[in-house]
């Protein structure tokens, strides 16, 4: 069995502001076969059928400021693709997204920040 890490996810804005955005989507994707430039190259990384997603999660922000945890394969370079939205509504759109590369150790929680720079709906 692998190791797993924990990321400790928070972000930043940039053309946004924080309470313009009600979720978050993060999606992980193993870095051998990617890159923080080829996941944001396309309309979005999931078209991409040469990325390998490892995981994904749906975050609501709520105004505890409390901390989202998601468990990742340790000591594995991975990129950190985030989509922001002002709703939490199953038809959103797309008001921001961001990319960080980590490679994370197993045991506690790593933090992880992404930034999120605003895109046109």
């Amino acid at each position: 069995v692998d190791d797993v890490a924990s990321a400790e996810m928070a972000l930043s804005t940039s053309g946004l502001m924080a309470s313009d955005v009600a979720a978050v989507e993060i999606l992980v994707f193993d870095c051998a076969n990617a890159g923080c430039a080829r996941v944001l190259s396309g309309a979005s990384p999931l078209d991409d059928p040469g990325l390998a997603l490892i995981a994904h999660a749906l975050f609501t922000i709520d105004s505890s400021g409390a901390p989202k945890h998601l468990a990742i394969p340790a000591h594995k370079p991975l990129d950190f693709y985030a989509e922001a939205f002002r709703t939490t509504a199953p038809n959103r759109t797309r008001i921001g997204r961001g990319c960080v590369a980590e490679t994370l150790a197993a045991g506690a929680p790593v933090g992880v920040t992404i930034s999120i720079s605003a895109s046109d709906p």
